[in-house]
């Protein structure tokens, strides 16, 4: 590290509790709104998935512009100021005397609740001001709900000092399991899911039980490669859905896998696997289709599945939204687990997939 130099100049803001944001293409935001970030980072009116951010000082009719847009004319509006700190009177159905202090999550731009997304955490009650009305605390930006905040389920890995993950253990709510070939291993820093070149039938994946409510909106987000993919007998599947089983496991589309919205590889000759979507709502299949992406050997990539509370299912690579032309979805009604599996059939290929990082997120049930 090295020490300035010389003197310097630095924006210091007056007021910590009033921001502008630039309102996501085709969004009408109104006044007194709760509003969140999209994925790509723009304003808008809150849905469960996106990061809530404050509330809307005044309306944004960005209807009819691009991201950011800030022509003012007819249809563009694409800045909006947001009160990102402060308290509030808001209805809160069931809110009650001795409730100050707790955490309230958004469950849409218009309405709070003690059970949600910790992305949509909202701040605290101050007090109750009447019956289902309460006063609310901002929370302040970056806050996450704390841990004896029991309205959200959170689990994220990195798995920065695990000396090693046998298959069979779990470590923060993970499972690990695997038959035949290397399992799961401690890597640098991440997880190594990886076969070894013996000719036989292989699985190995991370999962979670069957503990998100579809209803309550899932994010699931990872940062992975594979290092080797190279026969078609290798497929890797990266997700959520109907948590795996015996048949599952080695066969991802088996008739147990009842929900499913996830990322799919098949192994090549190159290790330049497409990278593919899915999703299955017990009713529709919709199977494997080509973001146009390919996985970059030595490369990890983002990948994000946000499952919205109607059960509608988006997928994102480096934070762009892919294969948006098809329609994905989920049950509603369902509560769905966590995975990232890699299994073989019989074949003599070696397999190797980096895990940096894992984050799934939802509402209790």
């Amino acid at each position: 590290m090295t020490a300035l130099s010389a003197n310097r100049n630095l924006v210091r803001m007056a007021s910590t509790e009033l921001r502008g944001y630039d309102v996501a293409a085709a969004e009408h935001i109104s006044r007194n709104a709760l509003v969140g970030l999209s994925v790509a980072g723009y304003l808008k009116p809150f849905e469960v998935c996106d990061l809530l951010v404050g509330v809307a000082d005044g309306e944004a009719d960005n209807s009819s512009g691009s991201a950011g847009d800030n022509a003012m004319t007819a249809g563009k509006h694409g800045q909006c100021n947001v009160w990102t700190a402060g308290e509030f009177e808001h209805t809160l159905t069931g809110v009650g005397q001795g409730d100050g202090g707790r955490a309230v999550y958004a469950t849409d731009d218009a309405t709070l609740s003690f059970t949600g997304h910790p992305d949509a955490f909202v701040g605290r009650v101050v007090r109750k001001l009447a019956t289902n009305k309460a006063l609310i605390r901002l929370k302040d930006p970056g806050e996450r709900p704390g841990a004896n905040d029991f309205g959200s389920i959170e689990i994220a890995e990195a798995w920065p000092t695990l000396a090693s993950m046998a298959a069979g253990g779990s470590q923060r709510m993970l499972d690990y399991v695997a038959a035949n070939g290397s399992g799961i291993e401690c890597s640098d820093p991440g997880a190594l899911v990886a076969f070894d070149a013996v000719s036989e039938a292989a699985q190995a994946s991370i999962e979670t039980g069957e503990i998100f409510p579809v209803a309550g909106g899932i994010t699931y987000e990872c940062e992975l490669y594979a290092t080797t993919l190279v026969a078609a007998a290798l497929d890797l599947d990266f997700g959520v859905g109907t948590a795996l089983t015996s048949n599952t496991r080695p066969e991802l589309d088996h008739a147990d896998t009842v929900d499913l919205a996830c990322f799919h590889m098949d192994g090549t000759t190159s290790s330049l696997a497409l990278i593919e979507v899915q999703s299955d709502d017990d009713g529709t299949d919709t199977g494997q289709v080509d973001t146009g992406l390919v996985n970059a050997v030595a490369v990890a990539k983002k990948f994000r599945i946000n499952v919205r509370p109607d059960g509608t299912a988006e997928f994102y690579v480096d934070g762009v939204a892919v294969a948006t032309t098809t329609s994905f979805a989920v049950g509603a009604a369902k509560t769905l687990a966590a995975f990232i599996n890699l299994e073989k059939s019989s074949d003599a290929s070696a397999a190797a997939v980096e895990v940096k990082n894992l984050r799934v997120a939802g509402a209790a049930a």
